[in-house]
């Protein structure tokens, strides 16, 4: 659902469209069988550097090559020694130290995906799947406590943020994400956020499953009360969100929806 690298096609309606032998063999042999425009090239360069990546894009001067870790690479057509069609990004091997049953399970849950009435269908609601999450430092830490949350929602360099991704239902676990607790008198905190791009100014409401209670919210990294079904006035551009979960007042799964009043908002997907 947008969430996720693009090495690979979007597994969205993946069980409305595939049968389960197809899946089965596409995870125990994915070379076998390659989705289009999925199929990749081998380039050999002039100074012996090997590329596989499936192409983007390609000039008279240059092709441009997305690897298995999803990174785009660019190649000099003059600097080519040899370039042929390779196989499967996806290793071999990747099942093979599931137990029977959590294979049966993993090709069970692929084939209901995007199915009809499902329990693991997507709809249309803008719903964060892509998030960040901030990974517990010392330093960090000490900066928070020095500080305020305020830094957390800042670009201060301490604060290195990972990538986390909501279930199909958009739904975050907070069940094993990193939490601080930079005071005595504060409860532990997990600090969460994601972007959005705005190409229509106006305005959207922020909708937080479950409420906001026990929720600190920032946009732009400036603070912003989070009331239920709070509206935002934005401008066009790209807009970072940042959340500040009370661990001891929240333990429900985390699920933030954008509805949109006026502006149009696109949430930023990706890895």
């Amino acid at each position: 659902g947008g969430a996720g690298g693009l090495v690979g096609p979007d597994m969205v309606s993946l069980g409305a469209t595939a049968q389960i032998d197809y899946l089965l063999e596409s995870l125990i042999a994915p070379a076998a069988k390659v989705k289009e425009n999925f199929h990749s090239k081998v380039v050999l360069d002039g100074d012996g550097q090997v590329t596989s990546g499936i192409p983007v894009r390609e000039t008279e001067q240059e092709i441009v090559l997305r690897d298995a870790e999803d990174k785009l690479v660019t190649i000099a057509k003059s600097n080519i020694e040899n370039i042929k069609d390779g196989r499967s990004l996806m290793p071999d091997g990747l099942v093979d130290s599931l137990t029977r049953q959590e294979l049966v399970d993993l090709t069970a849950f692929l084939a209901q995906l995007g199915k009809v009435g499902g329990r693991y269908t997507i709809g249309p609601e803008k719903v964060v799947r892509r998030w960040q999450v901030l990974p517990y430092s010392n330093e960090a830490n000490r900066k928070l406590n020095r500080t305020s949350f305020d830094t957390a929602a800042s670009d201060d360099p301490d604060f290195v943020w990972t990538s986390a991704y909501s279930r199909v239902a958009g739904d975050l676990p907070l069940e094993g994400l990193p939490t601080y607790k930079p005071h005595a008198n504060l409860e532990p905190t997990t600090f969460v956020r994601f972007e959005i791009d705005v190409t229509t100014p106006g305005k959207a409401k922020l909708v937080v499953d479950g409420g906001a209670a026990g929720i600190e919210f920032w946009l732009d990294g400036k603070p912003t009360p989070l009331a239920d079904g709070a509206v935002l006035d934005l401008a066009t551009g790209r807009h970072q969100l940042v959340l500040a979960v009370n661990r001891t007042q929240r333990t429900a799964p985390l699920k933030v929806e954008i509805v949109e009043q006026g502006a149009v908002v696109q949430v930023i997907g990706g890895k």
